[in-house]
């Protein structure tokens, strides 16, 4: 688990640059406030609406995976998110362009080996020591024996 917090920089891409070289990456919780924000309408994906102004997370889910095509590596996936103007108007969609943090925006990703990180992923889960980078998170890892499960 990773926490990042950011200001004035682009979530969606800060969030990505967590996947590849055969990690994939998925949002576990998100809070803070964002501006400017492109989102594909539900009812009509290939369209886009800009929402100007400053609007708070109300919630963000998305998750980027390994791909690849032709030799080429990349990752697939996206961003669906839900936010709340100074008006009390909730609204949300698929996102569309860049996620500018408009305070400290914090995200907690998770992130987890696939293909070709196959036995990373099992020295992981086995306990074995130097496996992956350590937990960030205050807490520590999800499964010490001593958490508590959510």
């Amino acid at each position: 688990m990773l926490i990042w917090n950011s200001w004035f920089q682009d979530v969606a891409m800060e969030v990505k640059s967590y996947g590849g070289n055969g990690w994939a990456v998925f949002i576990m919780s998100a809070e803070g406030a964002v501006s400017n924000v492109t989102l594909h309408q539900p009812a009509s994906p290939l369209e886009t609406v800009i929402h100007k102004g400053c609007f708070d997370i109300v919630s963000m889910t998305g998750s980027y995976l390994p791909s690849k095509t032709d030799g080429v590596s990349s990752l697939k996936g996206g961003f669906a998110i839900s936010l709340v103007g100074a008006d009390g108007r909730i609204f949300g969609g698929g996102l569309a362009g860049p996620l500018i943090a408009a305070s400290p925006v914090q995200v907690v990703i998770g992130r987890f080996a696939a293909g070709e990180k196959e036995e990373t992923k099992q020295d992981v889960a086995s306990g074995t020591p130097g496996a992956t980078e350590p937990s960030d998170s205050p807490s520590g890892s999800s499964s010490d024996p001593g958490s508590p499960s959510n």
